[in-house]
């Protein structure tokens, strides 16, 4: 068991050890002094890449992509894009913070959002331009089978009716084959 310490306390179901990474009150800083950005932002700005494609998500797609969005980048870079925990919810994997900014619009497509609070360099909004338009296309629905395939990192964490179950980056990591 690993504990990791987060927003004031102690977590014994935190975020698995992972060579290079420090963890901090503040977020999760790889070697190299990268932080990694707010789930939050990274949802906002991904908003407006779908916006500017004319291409709009709804609040379930939104969770899908900024999941793959983690994925792919810890692909390209090494890095996590953002150091907030994913849970696995009956609908696939959530950033809870992100659900609950934007879960107003349910399954409408989401036409404004705020700006991101914390700057986002320019290689992570080219990085983000290329995945909005990378999947543009993909529905919703589409996403949730994906990420409800056996063997993912979602259908080996999810626990039915509960909300409260992290999947661990490390499994991210081993399960998508980062």
């Amino acid at each position: 068991m690993f504990s990791v310490y987060v927003m004031g306390e102690w977590l014994e179901r935190g975020m698995p050890p992972h060579s290079g990474v420090l963890y901090t009150r503040e977020g999760v800083m790889s070697k190299g002094s990268h932080m990694s950005y707010k789930a939050d932002d990274i949802a906002r700005a991904l908003i407006q890449k779908y916006i500017d494609l004319k291409s709009p998500t709804s609040s379930m797609k939104l969770q899908k992509v900024l999941y793959y969005s983690w994925v792919e980048y810890y692909r390209e870079k090494r890095k996590f894009l953002f150091g907030d925990y994913i849970y696995a919810w009956k609908f696939g994997p959530v950033v809870p913070s992100v659900y609950h900014e934007h879960r107003k619009f349910a399954g409408t497509p989401i036409t404004f959002c705020k700006e991101p609070t914390g700057k986002i360099d320019g290689e992570t909004l080219q990085f983000l331009s290329e995945f909005a338009a990378k999947y543009s296309d993909y529905t919703a629905g589409g996403l949730v089978f994906r990420t409800h395939k056996p063997g993912t990192p979602w259908s080996e964490t999810y626990g039915e009716g509960r909300k409260d179950v992290i999947i661990p980056f490390n499994r991210i990591i081993e399960l998508e084959r980062l």
